[in-house]
Formats: C-alpha cells, structure tokens, sequence
C-alpha cells in the first residue's frame, strides 16, 4: 500500500462503475469541503500497466478536477492510496459503493448488479443476492428491468416511474404486433413492437385523464393497450363488440393456454387474456366463420334439394354426392379469400354522421365512435342510397359458378345465404340494415290485457308467414351470424316493400277481428242493460257508492271509470255525481249500475288484440255474443 499524488484528470473511473451521473451540487459541497479543512477519505485505486483507476472516490476525484480549473498550482495532483486490488474486488468495491449511496436510484442499482454478474459469470444470482442481504427474486427483477427501452429508463431516471412500475411493462418483452389497421380505413406506419408498446402504456399514466403513477394505475395502462391493440381471448360483452373479439371458442381451440397469451389486469380483481399472435388468432377466426357459412348453406340446400334434384340427375354423370360436400371441395376457401371491407368514411362533427344516412329513422345512434386521436367520427352502420346495394351484395355468401346458376333458377334467392355479420346494427337488436329485416327476429307485443307483453318473432306479425318460410323465392334468404359461436341458421327477407305489404295486411286483419268482436260485446251489454228490470234502490246507491269512493280502491274520483261517470251523468264536477246518482229514476239507477260494471271489466287495450272479457257474465244473465265474420 502506498499513497501517490497524480493529475485527477489522468486518473481513470473504476471500469466496473455502473454510475453514470454525478450531481454537481455534492460535488461542489465535496469541493468546498476539501478547499476548507483538506481531504479527510483518500480515494483508494490500482494501477494497471502505466495508467491508475479508482476503485472509489469518484466524487472526490471530480472535485478535485474542479478545485484544479480555480487554482491549478495548488490542486494539480490528487493524493490516491495505490494497492493490490484484484477485477473481482473492483467490482465488488463499485458494487458496496453504490449501495451504500443515499441518492442512489434503483436503475444504477440495477446497473451495479448487473454487470456484477455480467463479468464474474462464476457468482450466482443466488450467491450474490446473500452478499448484499437481498433475495434471488429482486436481483433477477433488478436485472430485468434493464431490458426496458431506454425511453423507459429515462423515465426511471427522472423520477416519473419507479422501479416496480417498470417492471410490470416486461409483460411486452419480445412481442411484436405490426403495423395498426384502423376500422375506418387506413393505417400506422408505425411498428408496435415492444419498446412502442412499453412506451404507450407508460405515457398512459398520469396527466388529468390517465390512471394514477402508481403500480395499480401501470396496470390499468397495460391493459388498455392490450385491449386497443391485441386479438381478445374473451368476449367482451359490448352492446357493440370491436373487430379484436373473437367469434370461436378460445379455450376450447387452447388459446388460454398457449404461450403465446398473455394477461392483464382489468381491475385489481378482473383479469383478461390476450393473444399476441395476430395471423394465428385470425386464421381461428376465419376458419369459425367458414364452419357457420357451411351449416347456413346445408339447411339452404336441404331446402332447394327436391327442387334441382330433376336438374341434377339430368347432368352427365350425375352422382350420390350431397351438394354440400361437392361446394365444399370447390370452394372450400371461398370465405378466407374475401376482400378487406372498403373503410368507413370519417367525418368532422357528429352530427354529420347521420346526414345522407337511409338508417336514420331506427338508428339509435349507439355506433357512432370517435376515430384515432380525435381526429373525427365515424361509424360502421352508416348506409346512404350509393353504398345501399354494395352492402347487400357484401352480405352474400359465395357460391361456385357451376351451383350458382342451378340453384337459382330453381330457388332464387333461396339459395343466396347471408352473412349477418354484416348487416346487422350492433347491441343486441334485431334490427339489419340496407333493407333487410330478420324473419326470426323477435320484437315486444302487449299482452290482450294491456298490463303486460311478451316476445314475437316478424313471423308471427305478417300475413301468410308460410309463404315467406316454404315457398317464397324472391326475398327469402337462410342467414347465419359468424359473430356467433352457437351455428344458429336464421330466415331473411331482402324486399322490404312485400314485408311491408304483408306486416300492414296482418294488421289490418288483427284490428278489424278486434272491431268485431267490441262491436258484438257493446251490442250484448246494451242488452243486459236494457233487460236490467229490478233491484231495491238503498243495494244499488251502495254498490255505486262503494264503487267509486270504497277505501279498496284508491283511484277512486282519480280513476278513468269516475271520467266515464260523469261524462253519462253529464256533470261538470265529480262532487255532484253522488247527487246525481241519488236523483236518478230506480230503473235507470239499475240499468247505469250494470252498464257501469261491465264498463269496468271490458278490455281497454290496442284494438288488435281486442280481448272479450265479459263473455262469461253475460252468459250467466241469459245474453250471449255473436262477433261478425268477414
């Protein structure tokens, strides 16, 4: 051991010292410390051929470098005690003066560790960690944490993440997703691999709308990344469901279990699984929609099978062969070979959305989302008179040339299957759009009582529906829905003008049975009225008064029937109709008794689906109904 003084500035930093920064502020207090009482610690170092490094003492070494700018002469040479010091103990030294640093930040410690064990690959995680009294899971998190882009290690360094919020961003270690396509047309030339995907979730925190800067908030940035960019492994359960959903059943294709999948975690409690390899996600998608095209067109075909069985046995040759499996083998990519949808138009406001728009009028404006960096709204369910018929053909599933035109001729457009993926308006509605309305597709009817209601399907509310199911060929299409994993075959009609026609027959048919049978009810209680002879007067003034003042019914002078009341008393206040009742002849007190009763159980709802509800008691009183057919 020997103290030598040399130039600080020939004097070189430990070649195992991770630290990259030091504060000028300590070095200037180190530097006014030396300049007061002298240097207390002498640096410690070694040389190494003919040149000396410090094995610490660096921030001395900097002051002294500063000291000699003010005074040359006096701080020319640095004294520094020259010993022994093998590369295993420099690093060790480096290593011990790092940690025992106050203002040293979890990056540099990181640093220290790491090329620790970079340069003495003898030395265990293990080993190292019960040297520094720490556990073999945070040196390998600390070492980690260093393959974060270097955008993320800035913000390390300047204090906008900590070391653990950092550590969660590894979850997009090695993924790279490609360039991002926007639902609206067009695209990023940027590449989202995973410094960008590190570097978005990490901008997501903070600021006045973003998650907190914590560990739970990182989280909550991964995930919205995850969702905006990544295929989904689950459903989301949207009203309107993103184009990243899948249409297959992900845990049963091994999607969950694939180590390709990752998680994140949609609140502390909820996690979500997410696939980072887009070609193989969407050729499961692809393959799921042909599966739902194949069974939409066997039930097309069963249907038209005796039609162009006469046409199909004529052909040369002709074989057993079901037609389904002879399209199969001809077409069997049909759909995997569909052309990209053309890109929904964007516009400034919202409102414009809707200008030109032929949906208006059941569109509930749900769809409607603001595209890329607020840039303007757009919205998939736009349909205006130029794209009305470009979206009906979309919707048609291919079909080989050879089957097409035999089909057709036989079966029209029975044998056109759709896809209503593409026709339908989002959420869970029944409703299509570009003028095709689903056969099957229920809709809300009240109950005859008028109190309640309950589903129908447009079958049920048109004339003739076995026209449209069995012999319709000019409308009638069979459908499938390839957002649905459930293979469901629904029916179609593409003319909306007959649907029309035939919704507007059944209703007038439903109202004018309903007219008849009030007609023939009103007819059978002026009966009972009239027939209406005896009963004692004090009975009747008590069932009246009763009637409309009993505390049984609280709707009393409030109620419709007390309205009816004093409209056939022909009194202006309700007060006086207890008088006016009192100064009624016996007879016609009875007879207004008992129209007044059958007035309260007669059926007030929609006329078509008028409800005789008096048919019992008039029987009893000897009068029955006779409803006129038409």
């Amino acid at each position: 051991m020997s103290i030598i003084k040399i130039d600080p500035e020939k004097v070189q930093d430990n070649p195992y010292q991770p630290r990259s920064y030091y504060p000028p502020k300590t070095i200037g207090e180190i530097a006014y410390s030396i300049e007061q009482i002298g240097i207390i610690h002498i640096p410690t170092g070694r040389q190494v051929n003919d040149h000396y490094e410090l094995a610490e003492g660096h921030l001395r070494k900097r002051a002294y470098i500063k000291l000699k700018k003010k005074n040359p002469k006096k701080y020319a040479e640095m004294p520094v005690d020259i010993r022994e010091i093998t590369d295993q103990d420099m690093a060790i030294i480096a290593l011990e003066e790092n940690l025992r640093r106050q203002d040293i930040t979890p990056l540099d410690q990181a640093r220290a560790v790491d090329m620790y064990l970079i340069n003495f690959t003898d030395i265990t995680e293990t080993a190292l960690a019960k040297t520094l009294n720490m556990t073999q899971g945070n040196v390998s998190n600390m070492r980690r944490v260093l393959k974060c882009p270097d955008k993320i290690l800035q913000r390390i360094v300047d204090g906008k993440m900590n070391f653990t919020m950092a550590r969660e961003l590894l979850i997009f270690k090695d993924i790279n997703l490609g360039k991002k396509q926007y639902s609206y047309g067009g695209g990023s030339d940027t590449i989202r691999d995973e410094a960008w995907l590190m570097n978005e979730a990490a901008k997501g925190v903070g600021g006045q709308y973003g998650p907190a800067a914590t560990v739970d908030g990182i989280k909550k940035s991964i995930y919205s990344i995850c969702e905006d960019n990544m295929r989904h492994l689950e459903k989301s359960g949207s009203s309107y469901p993103s184009r990243n959903d899948p249409l297959f059943d992900t845990r049963a294709a091994g999607c969950l279990k694939c180590d390709r999948m990752i998680r994140a975690n949609e609140t502390k409690s909820t996690i979500k699984h997410f696939c980072t390899d887009t070609a193989c996600w969407d050729k499961k998608q692809k393959a799921h929609q042909e599966a739902q095209a194949l069974e939409a067109k066997k039930a097309m075909e069963e249907d038209i099978a005796s039609r162009i069985e006469k046409s199909v046995a004529s052909g040369p040759k002709a074989k057993d062969t079901p037609i389904s499996d002879a399209i199969e083998k001809e077409h069997a990519t049909e759909i995997s070979d569909r052309t990209a949808p053309a890109p929904a138009p964007v516009f400034e406001t919202f409102e414009e959305v809707c200008k030109g728009c032929v949906q208006q009028k059941k569109c509930e404006r749900k769809n409607i989302v603001a595209v890329q960096d607020g840039e303007g709204y757009t919205c998939e369910d736009r349909v205006t008179k130029e794209t009305y018929q470009e979206i009906r053909e979309k919707a048609k599933v291919e079909m080989p040339e050879s089957f097409k035109k035999l089909a057709q001729d036989k079966a029209g457009t029975r044998a056109v299957v759709l896809d209503l993926r593409e026709l339908t308006m989002g959420g869970y509605s029944d409703e299509l759009k570009a003028g095709h309305a689903m056969l099957d597709g229920t809709f809300y009817q009240r109950d005859a009582e008028g109190y309640g209601g309950h589903s129908v399907t447009l079958l049920d509310a048109i004339e003739d529906p076995n026209e449209c199911r069995q012999r319709c060929t000019d409308g009638f299409h069979y459908a499938y829905d390839s957002s649905k994993i459930d293979g469901k075959i629904h029916f179609v009609c593409s003319k909306p003008k007959c649907l029309t026609r035939k919704k507007s027959a059944y209703t007038r048919a439903k109202n004018a049975a309903g007219n008849a049978k009030k007609r023939a009810e009103q007819k059978s209680i002026k009966q009972a009225v009239s027939e209406t002879t005896s009963i004692d007067r004090p009975r009747m003034l008590l069932i009246m008064k009763a009637t409309i003042t009993g505390s049984h019914v609280n709707r009393g002078y409030n109620s419709d029937w007390v309205d009816w009341l004093e409209k056939r008393l022909k009194v202006e206040e309700r007060d006086k109709i207890i008088g006016a009742l009192e100064a009624l002849p016996e007879l016609e007190l009875a007879q207004l008794l008992v129209e007044f009763s059958l007035k309260m159980i007669t059926y007030e709802g929609e006329i078509n689906n008028y409800k005789i509800q008096t048919t019992e008691i008039l029987n009893e009183m000897g009068i029955g109904i006779q409803v006129e057919k038409k």
